[in-house]
């Protein structure tokens, strides 16, 4: 009898992991996943090719240089990705949908022209910590048009839920990268590098334009949209893209600090290279979230869908990214020296520290940030992100000052840690609410 019901336990624990398989594997996770697994490994051999390839000195004086092209980039959009992401997930006519694609574009794509023209004014005037990394600023400069309209391109295929042909893609854009850049740095140093990032642009967006080209061609058919819905598309833009620009700036600023304040490429290389694998190990709940955003956009108003998915959403990510970072500090000695060489030893502490910076990062601020701006709670994600973004900063300067690198280590996890702290209770507070309701 015992063993009957516990066969119809086991039968039962079965049936509803089949369901829960299927169910993900029907909305692209798997795809997702894999893509982002793939693509941040492709990337991560990618980097450490180049890490080989060129000296410690000239990767630190390249790490500077892309260091500022990725401080402009945040700003990429206007945060009109963000808008066009939420506003065409939610239930909306066909019609109104060609008109806001249409407006998004036009709109970001005018605020990639200024970030390239500013920073081509900053590469030929602006003040840097190292000053060889000028030329290589203003060779990066028209990388922010390609960037745009790849992401555009991108977020269209993630609006239509089609993970499959977005999963694709992603890996399309790394290997070109793998295939472009590390031929590059290893004919002609850093030139070759960005030459080679390109041309990797350029082959995922050809790739991504063809593949939907018919259904462009229908999206780019529309009519004016009123001047109150592009007053409500702003503000969620700006405010949007101005947290999550916040949010990504914490390792940039740690960088930019370093150039400026310790001047020395060395260094920069050795904090850039500590930063590489918690950066690049992101993937793994931004693959999740990417996944699951366009589903919480259209399900927002069942308070008890939300509340029951997003508790079972943070759980798993929070067992997974306890592990990795425990990982990951157990063996940074062995990590560093296997994939980089001795001579970046001198990063195991910063390596450690930003390894607890992933764990909270991954599972409060990436988890609390997205989903609050499904919510439209844009103003209360600003206001974290700008007194975060202002704290981190301000530590990172002082931290930087005194202690050297392994104050910046410091302060970006101490900015993390903030964030986290006030942004996960109002997550909270917002789905009791909606589960109330």
């Amino acid at each position: 009898m015992e063993s009957s019901k516990l066969k119809q336990i086991k039968n039962k624990i079965l049936e509803v992991c089949s369901v829960g398989m299927k169910s993900l594997s029907k909305i692209g996770l798997f795809h997702v996943f894999g893509s982002y697994t793939i693509n941040r490994v492709i990337a991560f051999i990618t980097n450490t090719i180049i890490v080989r390839l060129l000296s410690k000195e000239e990767f630190g004086v390249f790490g500077s240089a892309y260091n500022v092209y990725s401080l402009f980039i945040i700003l990429n959009g206007f945060g009109m990705i963000n808008a066009v992401l939420l506003y065409c997930s939610e239930e909306r006519g066909e019609q109104e949908k060609r008109s806001l694609y249409r407006y998004t574009l036009k709109w970001g794509f005018f605020s990639a022209v200024l970030l390239s023209a500013g920073m081509l004014l900053y590469g030929f005037y602006g003040r840097v910590g190292i000053q060889e990394s000028s030329r290589y600023i203003i060779a990066l400069s028209v990388l922010p048009l390609f960037d745009y309209v790849q992401q555009y391109i991108l977020v269209f295929y993630r609006i239509r839920c089609d993970n499959k042909t977005f999963a694709r893609l992603l890996t399309i854009n790394t290997c070109a990268h793998f295939l472009f850049d590390c031929a590059g740095a290893l004919m002609w140093g850093v030139g070759g590098t960005i030459a080679g990032r390109y041309l990797a642009y350029i082959v995922t967006i050809a790739v991504g334009t063809l593949v939907g080209k018919e259904t462009f061609k229908r999206a780019g058919k529309s009519t004016g949209l009123p001047a109150t819905q592009k007053r409500d598309i702003w503000n969620y833009a700006l405010k949007s893209g101005s947290a999550s620009a916040l949010n990504q700036i914490v390792y940039l600023i740690d960088i930019a600090l370093i150039s400026y304040l310790v001047s020395d490429a060395m260094v920069v290389a050795s904090y850039k290279t500590a930063a590489m694998i918690p950066e690049a190990l992101s993937f793994i709940p931004q693959s999740v979230i990417v996944t699951v955003l366009p589903y919480f956009a259209r399900k927002q108003q069942d308070g008890e869908w939300v509340k029951d998915k997003s508790k079972k959403l943070f759980i798993g990510m929070a067992a997974m990214n306890f592990l990795i970072s425990l990982f990951l500090w157990i063996m940074a000695p062995f990590i560093i020296e296997i994939l980089w060489g001795e001579k970046y030893l001198d990063s195991v502490p910063y390596f450690r520290i930003l390894s607890i910076s992933y764990f909270f990062l991954g599972t409060f601020r990436l988890f609390s940030t997205n989903l609050l701006a499904i919510f439209h709670r844009v103003t209360f994600n600003f206001s974290i992100s700008l007194l975060t973004g202002v704290s981190n900063i301000l530590l990172d300067y002082f931290m930087v000052k005194k202690y050297g690198a392994i104050g910046a280590a410091w302060a970006t996890l101490f900015t993390v840690v903030i964030a986290s702290l006030c942004s996960f209770p109002y997550l909270i507070y917002v789905i009791k609410r909606k589960d109330s309701s």
